[in-house]
C-alpha cells in the first residue's frame, strides 16, 4: 500500500497520476488493485493521507538486487526473456497512451511467478494527466533528459530499455558512467558518435572484450541514439534476430529462478555459518 500526502483535502498529483494504472492489465506492468481517495479525511488532522493505491507483491525484490546478487550469472537466454518482459509493457503502456520515462533497475521488480514488472509511475506521463518532467534516474535516462531538455517521453523509455538490456547482456556492467570518465574515456560522450567509436573505446577503457555477437550491438545502439526521433521502434526491436533468439517459457523461468534463488539461499547461510564459527 501506498499513501499519498494532500493538499487541503484534495487528491495528490501523484496519487492522480498512479490511479490510471487501476484500469491497466498486462503480467509485466505491476497491478494497481484499488485506488482509493477519502473525501471526509479527519478535519482535527490536516496533516493525515487521504489518498491511497493498493499493489499487488512483487515478493523478490528489485532487479538492482537481482542483478547485484550471486543470483545473476549473465545467462544471455534469461536476460533475452527479461528484455522481452520489458519491450512487452512498454509497448502496452505506450499504446495506451502512458510513458514511465524512470525505467531502471530500481523500478523494476521480480513478481510473484518471477515475472518482470514494471513499478515507480511517480513521473508517469500521459495522455489523461499531460506531460510532466522527470529527471530520470542516473546512468539510465536519456542525454536530454539529463539535461533537462523538452524530450519525447516515448523516446526516453526506449533509450532507458536500452541500457537494461546492455546491463542484462553484459553480466550486470554499465555501458559508461555519466558524470565520470572510465580510464580516461567519457563513454557518455563517446556513445553520441555511434557504433564503431563506442564499442572501440569501451574494449580499450575495460581492457576486455565484450563477447557480443553483431545483432545485439546493432540493437542497442539503435535504442540508445543521440537524436531521440532516430531511435528504434517497438517494431524494429522486435524484428532485430537478436530480440528473436531463444527465450525461457514461463514454466522454464519459474523452474529456474526458484534453483537460483535456492542455491543463492544455501549459500547464504552457509555464510552465516562461518563467521559464527569464525
Amino acid at each position: 500500500m501506498k499513501a499519498f500526502p494532500s493538499s487541503d483535502f484534495h487528491p495528490s498529483p501523484a496519487w492522480t497520476r498512479e490511479s490510471q494504472l487501476v484500469e491497466l492489465r498486462h503480467p509485466n506492468v505491476i497491478r494497481v488493485i484499488d485506488a482509493k481517495f477519502i473525501r471526509e479525511p479527519n478535519p482535527n488532522d490536516k496533516t493525515m493521507p487521504n489518498c491511497y493505491t493498493l499493489m499487488e507483491l512483487a515478493p523478490y525484490g528489485t532487479f538492482l538486487d537481482f542483478v547485484s546478487s550471486k543470483r545473476f550469472d549473465g545467462d544471455e537466454i534469461l536476460a533475452r526473456t527479461y528484455f522481452h518482459h520489458l519491450i512487452d509493457a512498454i509497448e502496452y503502456l505506450h499504446n495506451n497512451g502512458i510513458a514511465h520515462t524512470n525505467i531502471s533497475l530500481e523500478n523494476l521488480v521480480l513478481g510473484q511467478d518471477y515475472q518482470l514488472k514494471l513499478v515507480g509511475f511517480s513521473n508517469l506521463n500521459s495522455e489523461k494527466t499531460g506531460f510532466r518532467y522527470s529527471q530520470g534516474t542516473k546512468n539510465f535516462r536519456a542525454w536530454e533528459v539529463k539535461q533537462g531538455k523538452s524530450f519525447s517521453p516515448k523516446a526516453a523509455d526506449i533509450y532507458s530499455a536500452g541500457i537494461f538490456l546492455f546491463v542484462m547482456k553484459c553480466g550486470g556492467m554499465m555501458p559508461y558512467v555519466e558524470d565520470r570518465p572510465i580510464n580516461g574515456f567519457d563513454l557518455f560522450e563517446i556513445l553520441k558518435k555511434g557504433y564503431d567509436a563506442y564499442w572501440e573505446a569501451y574494449h580499450e577503457c575495460q581492457n576486455r572484450i565484450l563477447h557480443c555477437d553483431e545483432d545485439f550491438m546493432e540493437l542497442f545502439i539503435s535504442m540508445v541514439k543521440y537524436n531521440p526521433s532516430e531511435r528504434a521502434s517497438i517494431e524494429s526491436i522486435k524484428s532485430n534476430p537478436w530480440y528473436q533468439k531463444e527465450i525461457y517459457s514461463s514454466e522454464e523461468l519459474i523452474a529456474l529462478m526458484k534453483e537460483k534463488y535456492r542455491v543463492s539461499t544455501i549459500l547464504k547461510k552457509k555464510s552465516h555459518v562461518r563467521q559464527d564459527f569464525d
